[in-house]
């Protein structure tokens, strides 16, 4: 039926999902590989994932004619450990910016100190220290916590510094191991040095960004980075790791 309806629209291409892939005969197959990272770095993914990108990797070997990588450092991880991709049309395209960070925003810095104010004693613009993303192993956020706090400790960083973090539970507890750490480290409300906050809609986040002193990315293994990417787009600097993409 699938091949039929694509025959009578004259579809030639069929770009296929990240998660639902189907061989198609007579037809030219492409699909997106973000990054290796389940296979380079496996310690770090779930078996489902792991699983997935076995079975991806494999159907772009034997069914896709062309393939999008999203930076140069995975086309190049690409052809690393898998060299039959040599045999492959790849196109390597970037991640574009949201318009959304392209818009003024209004400035609502002080909702955030009020949202801040239930962790920390103040926050102040352009002296804190900002990560957002989804909270798992590969982000490093854990070794970011205990070095933040091991600069305070021995002065090597301004008192009144903070840290921010900012994202979701994603899995392998790293969320509730950094929560625990602070809850142990810095149990005095005023004497905290680290807000952790639920995702808040692009608003919040932009705010965020902009006054921070700088956003810090120290991910052991990236595909892109676009956190990266949308902090420059605001002309805030970023701290980031020196591996992959970045």
């Amino acid at each position: 039926f699938l091949k039929k309806e694509l025959i009578k629209h004259k579809v030639t291409v069929v770009y296929h999902s990240e998660t639902s892939f189907y061989p198609l005969k007579n037809f030219k197959n492409v699909i997106t590989i973000y990054d290796l990272t389940p296979i380079i770095m496996s310690q770090y993914h779930r078996a489902e994932t792991i699983d997935l990108t076995q079975r991806k990797i494999y159907f772009s070997q034997k069914h896709c004619q062309g393939i999008v990588c999203i930076s140069k450092s995975t086309k190049d991880d690409l052809l690393k450990f898998y060299p039959v991709f040599n045999n492959k049309k790849i196109t390597i395209c970037y991640p574009g910016i949201d318009p959304v960070f392209l818009l003024k925003h209004k400035p609502i810095f002080d909702d955030l100190k009020q949202i801040a104010s239930q962790q920390v004693d103040v926050l102040k613009k352009k002296r804190y220290i900002f990560f957002y993303s989804t909270f798992e192993p590969r982000k490093n956020i854990i070794n970011l916590v205990q070095v933040f706090f091991d600069l305070h400790k021995n002065k090597l960083i301004p008192s009144n510094f903070k840290l921010v973090l900012m994202g979701v539970e994603g899995w392998g507890k790293s969320k509730k191991t950094v929560v625990n750490f602070v809850k142990e480290n810095y149990p005095i409300k005023n004497k905290n040095k680290i807000v952790i906050l639920d995702y808040l809609n692009d608003d919040y986040l932009i705010n965020l960004i902009k006054n921070s002193y700088t956003v810090i990315y120290p991910s052991l293994y990236e595909g892109f980075g676009l956190p990266v990417l949308e902090s420059m787009s605001l002309g805030t600097p970023v701290i980031s790791s020196n591996t992959s993409s970045f």
